[in-house]
């Protein structure tokens, strides 16, 4: 859309001079009023103040008065006077109903509108206005009725930080800080989307006291980060790549091993596998694209596609169903045109064959992906690219992945080739070195040799200041864990003292009254 700004005063016959067009959008900036500016678009022409809150905000803030011709411009003038003169004494205009009467101007905070929007409506808001996965809505959703079941029906502006920390710690100590985490997320998404709604009716609402609180801080966990051991790395690719195959196994679960490999070689998240459709990939140039709706960090992730993965896509296009790549194999009209299910049932096969004190989950094998890249010195920046891991650089915003999807190709290859080095070193009986570094041979040229041990290098100063990081973080937790548990136990001194007080003038009332009598 077009736009332009043009600096004059805003009167009724400026406005009704401007033309709108299709497309275009012009705002004019009033020369007599600091502040006060009208936005004309292709159908409507908006009032607005542009002012900084004294004290409150370090920014401007733009507050929308009215638009015309329900208003003239003498009255949406009149109101931006009132509007800039509470900005200057740190007041928020959109919190203060403006009341003219014969006796003056009065001014009056609005009712918060939280006192009617209950624990249940604020999930519902949340569903209503945040675009969730069906499973995400189910987690959410257990969260209401089973966690805080007993606030469903509790107005949120009775809600606490202390009720909140009270309510975490009973989740932690009776299911697991995990639960307490997730269940504390969604309560947050649920009230944030709820003021949201309030600010967007014009209605006052009290802060989400769950902003103050960093949750996973302090509902910390020590996951489980299981990972296919190094050794038994070529064993597991031989013994998915047989499963694969096996006809004893249900197509559906012939295809989760499939799942497991592209993941394993790709680095791919289990979940984006199996929602994989063969629109996001292009077999003649070798490269995918997954949009950010089915990708967890929500950016669009573009990479190659190494062969053996390509194999894989080539005999599931053999038996191409429906949209998905991974389409499920049921037969039911419920089903029809969905992608495959996680078939649980699959893991346990898998650590049969690979015999007792193995363990394994799908998303093992991303972990096997990153720590193997790793370990044969691919670059972090590359392997962020690889496995869609925000990086957090500026730069980002300007790199455009479309540009040349298949840069990142030549690591793919080394690493989908130490997975066939081991396989094959598996089936052939040989030992497996002590190092991944020693899976793949050294380069020969100088200048390639140079580069990895740079690389080498690099990698040893980064560990350090990750380990400086840690302990960095560790510290700054634990001081904000402290500065948490004072406030909690500060508000609870405070009311400690308003019941004594309460029992001390009721004491003193009995007194009196004796004495009287």
């Amino acid at each position: 859309m077009e736009k332009s700004r043009r600096r004059a005063k805003i009167t009724k016959k400026l406005i009704q001079s401007i033309d709108r067009r299709k497309g275009y959008r012009l705002i004019v900036v009033d020369t007599e009023l600091p502040g006060f500016q009208m936005v004309i678009g292709e159908k409507t022409k908006t009032y607005i103040l542009e002012k900084r809150i004294k004290g409150v905000t370090k920014s401007q803030r733009k507050f929308t008065i009215g638009q015309y011709p329900a208003l003239n411009p003498e009255e949406a003038r009149d109101i931006a006077e009132r509007w800039s003169l509470l900005c200057r004494d740190g007041q928020d205009p959109t919190k203060v109903v403006i009341e003219k009467s014969e006796n003056g101007t009065t001014y009056a905070l609005k009712k918060s509108a939280l006192e009617a929007v209950t624990v249940r409506k604020a999930f519902e808001l949340h569903f209503e206005y945040a675009k969730l996965l069906p499973r995400t809505i189910y987690g959410y959703a257990s969260s209401m009725k089973v966690h805080l079941a007993d606030w469903i029906d509790t107005p949120l502006h009775e809600i606490d930080i202390s009720m909140v920390t009270m309510k975490g710690n009973h989740i932690e100590e009776t299911v697991s800080a995990n639960t307490a985490r997730t269940v504390m997320h969604h309560f947050r998404a649920a009230w944030n989307s709820a003021v949201k709604f309030c600010q967007s009716k014009g209605l006052d609402c009290p802060g989400n006291p769950l902003n103050l609180m960093k949750v996973n801080q302090i509902y910390q966990t020590d996951p489980n980060k299981i990972v296919i051991p190094f050794q038994r790395l070529g064993q597991f690719i031989d013994i998915l790549e047989q499963l694969k195959n096996d006809s004893t196994l249900t197509i559906g679960m012939q295809w989760t091993i499939k799942v497991y490999l592209l993941s394993l070689f790709l680095g791919m998240r289990n979940g984006e596998a199996r929602m994989l459709k063969w629109k996001y990939i292009d077999m003649k140039a070798g490269f995918f694209k997954l949009p950010g709706q089915i990708v967890k960090n929500k950016k669009t992730h573009i990479k190659p596609i190494c062969q053996y993965a390509l194999g894989i896509l080539q005999e599931m296009l053999a038996v191409r169903k429906n949209e998905y790549v991974f389409p499920t194999p049921s037969t039911a009209f419920t089903n029809k045109g969905k992608h495959i299910s996680a078939y649980r049932e699959v893991q346990q096969i898998v650590i049969d064959r690979m015999g007792e004190e193995f363990e394994f989950t799908p998303h093992a094998t991303r972990r096997t992906f990153i720590s193997l890249a790793d370990g044969i010195n691919t670059p972090r920046t590359v392997l962020k690219a690889l496995v869609n891991h925000i990086s957090g650089d500026v730069t980002d915003g300007y790199c455009v992945e479309d540009f040349n999807p298949k840069q990142d190709g030549p690591y793919l290859a080394r690493i989908e080739k130490a997975f066939l080095e081991l396989r094959d070193r598996h089936r052939r009986g040989e030992d497996v070195p002590e190092l991944v570094s020693d899976i793949l041979p050294k380069p020969k040229d100088q200048a390639t040799a140079a580069l990895y041990a740079e690389i080498l290098k690099m990698k040893e100063k980064q560990s350090v200041i990750d380990h400086l990081k840690a302990e960095l973080t560790k510290a700054k937790n634990d001081l904000h864990q402290t500065a948490f548990e004072l406030a909690f136990y500060k508000k609870q001194a405070e009311e400690a003292q308003r019941l004594l007080r309460q029992v001390q003038q009721s004491q003193m009332k009995n007194f009196v009254q004796v004495n009287a009598g």
